[in-house]
């Protein structure tokens, strides 16, 4: 058997040694074999070169912003024509005027305080990014009030309607609001501006809690109740307070649809591990609306290893619904017992006081003075929402300060009549009128959700889902759920068979139309 050294002997094999020695351990120079700018040499001579550092001057572009900047705003101004209808825009847009340009401003003259506050709080940053287009400078936006302004066209200013519509657009669409340290967090709900009564004294006292020692009071904390009542304004006050008493904490304040669409873009992109260290880095998950998760076995089963994750690890979990975790629909148990680990709490509707108290508040925000006739009008009447309660007054105080008129109470009820009337029908519940046809056909209201079906029975159930159709906004699968979880074509079925039975018997039409009667008043 050959060995190494009897190999080294044989002349082919000793000059093929000799090659690779050469080859392997030689000293070679230092060649660079590019003329690149990482060559040691060019750098030494590009930093010989260089002129010595200076700060640049922003006088060049300061003086090209003032001195385009009457033509820079008409370009803005023909761009946000473009954005909105004709209304709206000769409404906000049209009377504002540029008053002066300097460094990185703009000071934009608007006719009142009012317009200066609104336009301030919902479209000054939707201004700074045409701004930003048009110029490619991050320049500022400044809303002035400016007495010669033109006031708004009578025409638009007659229509407070659409100024409520538009209120309740841009509520949908956070993206325009004030610049928050979190993407999601609307810079107006904050603790400082929530007001606390007997309705949410619990859910607002747990929320301070969770603030002040995120991961240790109550995780999850878990906040449920009607629509428009403020769970939103709190659960963006629980980020706001984290963002400023511990900077380096990470926050993520996103509703349930955005987790969804976040999910499928991970499926389709391929990139579920980007997706999950994303959410699962967090400090604080703040999750609005989870009802919407019913349903969506997929997107459950990566929220339930989430959720897991975080709670492991100390992080802290808030959650929200319109409905108690039992009663969202096609969500797996295992999630339901996970969102009762920690508190769970309501916010109930708020009562006369707090009503009142609210609109007071947001009436200082627009300084406009609310008369005192007008504020018991509306805290009597909209009773359910806290979003209509705003949506009233800012309608109120529009009409008042655009068209210079002062309004009484007779003149603000015939105003509001809308929203009065909106605000009578969500007053009525399914569960008012599940008592009220139980009464009047001497049934329990066990038989009402019950499976029983004898005649006696079932006819005052069908009644009552049909005075649910009738006096709620509820939809025919919601209303099926207050009767013991029954599907929607059983609700179908129920309202034809009222209206076919009513036609033809006038003793039901007669009992329906006492019903309705009473459910009016």
């Amino acid at each position: 058997m050959l060995d190494a050294s009897s190999l080294r002997n044989r002349p082919a094999v000793t000059r093929l040694f000799r090659r690779a020695s050469q080859f392997f351990f030689a000293p070679r120079p230092k060649v660079w074999r590019h003329n690149g700018p990482f060559c040691p040499r060019n750098r030494r001579a590009a930093r010989c070169e260089q002129p010595p550092f200076s700060m640049p001057s922003s006088t060049s572009t300061e003086t090209t912003a003032i001195a385009d900047a009457p033509a820079l705003w008409a370009r803005v101004k023909a761009d946000l024509k473009t954005l909105f209808p004709e209304d709206l825009y000769a409404l906000w847009f049209e009377p504002m005027t540029l008053l002066e340009a300097a460094g990185d401003a703009l000071v934009i003259g608007v006719p009142n305080d009012f317009a200066a506050i609104w336009i301030q709080d919902n479209y000054a940053d939707l201004i700074a990014q045409r701004l930003l287009l048009q110029t490619g400078l991050p320049l500022k936006p400044r809303i002035r009030k400016n007495p010669g302004a033109a006031a708004p066209r009578p025409a638009v200013a007659e229509t407070p309607a659409r100024v409520a519509a538009e209120t309740s657009r841009r509520r949908a669409a956070p993206a325009n609001a004030p610049a928050s340290p979190v993407a999601g967090l609307n810079s107006r709900n904050t603790f400082a501006n929530y007001i606390v009564g007997s309705n949410n004294r619990l859910a607002h006292a747990a929320a301070l809690a969770v603030a002040q020692a995120p991961g240790q009071a109550y995780n999850p904390l878990f906040i449920y109740g009607n629509t428009g009542l403020g769970k939103t304004h709190l659960m963006h006050a629980i980020g706001h307070a984290v963002c400023q008493t511990a900077p380096e904490r990470r926050v993520a304040c996103v509703t349930a649809e955005k987790f969804t669409n976040d999910y499928v873009q991970a499926i389709r992109e391929n990139t579920f591990a980007k997706f999950r260290q994303h959410y699962r880095k967090m400090d604080v998950l703040i999750l609005d609306d989870i009802q919407f998760l019913g349903g969506k076995e997929g997107v459950q089963e990566e929220f339930f290893h989430t959720f897991n994750d975080l709670h492991t690890h100390g992080k802290q979990i808030v959650l929200s619904s319109d409905r108690r975790a039992a009663d969202i629909q096609r969500l797996e148990e295992r999630l339901v017992t996970r969102l009762q680990w920690g508190l769970v709490t309501d916010i109930q509707t708020p009562d006369y006081e707090t009503r009142l108290a609210i609109l007071n508040a947001k009436a200082k925000t627009l300084r406009y003075e609310l008369p005192g006739d007008i504020a018991e009008l509306m805290a009597r009447h909209i009773t359910q929402n806290i979003r209509a309660l705003e949506g009233a007054l800012l309608k109120v105080a529009s009409h008042a300060t655009l068209t210079g008129g002062k309004l009484d109470a007779e003149g603000a009820a015939a105003l509001l009549g809308d929203a009065l009337r909106d605000s009578a029908r969500e007053a009525v519940t399914p569960e008012a009128i599940q008592q009220l046809v139980a009464e009047h056909y001497r049934i329990s209201l066990a038989d009402m959700v019950g499976k029983k079906r004898p005649q006696g029975i079932v006819f005052p159930r069908q009644v009552a889902m049909w005075l649910c159709r009738r006096h709620t906004r509820h939809s025919l699968q919601e209303i099926g759920a207050f009767f013991g979880k029954r599907d929607h074509g059983t609700v179908i079925h129920a309202i034809k068979t009222v209206d076919n039975i009513a036609a033809q018997d006038p003793a039901t039409r007669g009992a329906l139309d006492l019903l309705n009667q009473k459910l009016s008043r």
